[in-house]
C-alpha cells in the first residue's frame, strides 16, 4: 500500500505518493558495514522535479527567476545559462517552486575559468537551501581578488552565520550534493562529504541556484547548470547512504554504512536501527535492519592481565598452495 505525502505546491511541498518499501535484503550486517543491500519497492526514482534545462525556456512550474540587476538565465540547447551582466550588485539564478523537509539533490556545474581579476569577491556559482532570508545554508564557489577560487560550506541561522567550512577549488565541471536529513547538512563535491553539520532548523527548503557579482564592482560571473536532480538516499539509524544507485523506480542498491553508537563511534553498535527511504516524501520503516559485531583478533596486554599473550606463528597459518607463508612482509 503506498503512503501519501502531505506537501502543497508553493509552500513546501507536493502532492502525490511516497517511496514504499517492500523488502531489504539482507535485513542484517556487521557493525562495521560495507555489505551491498538491496531495496524493493515503489516510487523510488522521484523524477517530477529533475531538469537538463534543454527546453527553450524555463520550466515555472520547477523554478522562479530571481535575477536582478543585470543578471539573466537562459535555457536550451546549451542547459541553464546564468549571467549576472556587469552591472555590480547583480544576481543570475532560479528558485525551486517546490521545499521539501528531507532532500538531497544533485547539481552539475560548469565553473569558468577566472579572466577578470577585480579587487573584489564574487559568487561565481552558489547551490543554496533556503527557508527564508535569516535561514538558508550554501555550497558555492568565490572568486577571490587575487583570482583563487574557493568551495565554501556555510550555514546561517536567524541571521547569523553558526558554521563554516573552505577548500580551494578548480573551474570546470563539478558535481555538488547537499544531503538535508532531519537537522543534520552533509555537503558533498565530486562524490566526496566534504563537511557534515549538525544543527540546522527543520524546517522545509527551497533550492536556490545562483550567481552574483559584487555590489560594488563590475564584474560578470557566467556559470553553466546542466543537470539537476533529485536523488534518492538512505539511512540506517542516523547515517544516511548518499550514493545509493537507483536501478528504477521499485529497485535501489547501495553499500550499508557502519552502525553508530550514542557517542558517534562508527562500528561500536549493535541491534536493531530503523530504516529511513528520502525520496518522494521520508518513508520510515522502524528495526528494519540490524547490525551485528564480527569475531575478531584479540590481544591482551600481560601487564594489565594475569593472562599471557598467546603468539601465532608461520607454521600455525593456513596457507593456500605455492602462496608465501608467514604472519610478517
Amino acid at each position: 500500500m503506498a503512503l501519501y505525502s502531505t506537501f502543497k505546491y508553493g509552500s513546501g511541498v507536493y502532492y502525490g505518493v511516497s517511496s514504499h518499501l517492500d523488502a531489504i535484503s539482507p535485513d542484517t550486517g556487521p557493525s562495521t558495514g560495507g555489505n551491498a543491500f538491496i531495496i524493493t519497492g515503489a516510487n523510488l526514482d522521484p523524477q517530477q522535479w529533475d531538469d537538463d534545462f534543454l527546453a527553450g525556456s524555463l520550466d515555472l512550474a520547477k523554478w522562479t527567476d530571481i535575477s536582478s540587476g543585470s543578471g539573466s538565465v537562459s535555457t536550451g540547447a546549451d542547459h541553464l545559462q546564468m549571467d549576472t551582466g556587469a552591472t555590480p550588485g547583480s544576481v543570475a539564478g532560479i528558485e525551486s517552486v517546490a521545499g521539501w523537509t528531507g532532500i538531497q539533490a544533485e547539481v552539475r556545474a560548469f565553473i569558468p575559468a577566472v579572466t577578470e581579476y577585480p579587487d573584489s569577491s564574487a559568487d561565481v556559482f552558489v547551490y543554496q537551501l533556503r527557508i527564508d532570508a535569516n535561514n538558508h545554508t550554501v555550497l558555492k564557489v568565490t572568486r577571490g581578488n587575487a583570482g583563487v577560487l574557493t568551495l565554501t560550506c556555510e550555514s546561517t541561522i536567524v541571521s547569523t552565520v553558526v558554521d563554516t567550512f573552505s577548500t580551494t577549488w578548480t573551474p570546470g565541471l563539478s558535481t555538488f550534493k547537499i544531503l538535508r536529513y532531519g537537522a543534520i547538512l552533509y555537503f558533498i563535491a565530486n562524490g566526496i562529504v566534504i563537511h557534515t553539520f549538525r544543527g540546522f532548523s527543520v524546517l522545509p527548503v527551497f533550492v536556490r541556484l545562483w550567481a552574483a557579482n559584487d555590489p560594488a564592482v563590475a564584474y560578470t560571473a557566467s556559470p553553466t547548470v546542466e543537470l539537476f536532480k533529485y536523488r534518492t538516499f538512505v539511512v540506517f539509524g542516523d547515517q544516511p547512504v548518499h550514493d545509493v544507485t537507483t536501478v528504477s523506480d521499485y529497485r535501489i542498491r547501495g553499500l550499508v554504512v557502519p552502525s553508530v553508537d550514542e557517542r558517534g563511534v562508527e562500528a561500536a553498535y549493535a541491534g536493531p536501527v530503523d530504516l529511513a527511504i528520502v525520496g518522494e516524501g521520508v518513508l520510515n520503516v522502524p528495526d528494519a535492519y540490524e547490525y551485528y559485531y564480527l569475531d575478531s583478533l584479540r590481544v591482551i596486554n600481560s601487564t594489565q592481565s594475569d593472562v599471557k599473550m598467546s603468539f601465532i606463528s608461520d607454521d600455525q597459518i593456513k596457507t593456500k598452495t605455492d602462496i608465501k607463508k608467514g604472519v610478517g612482509l
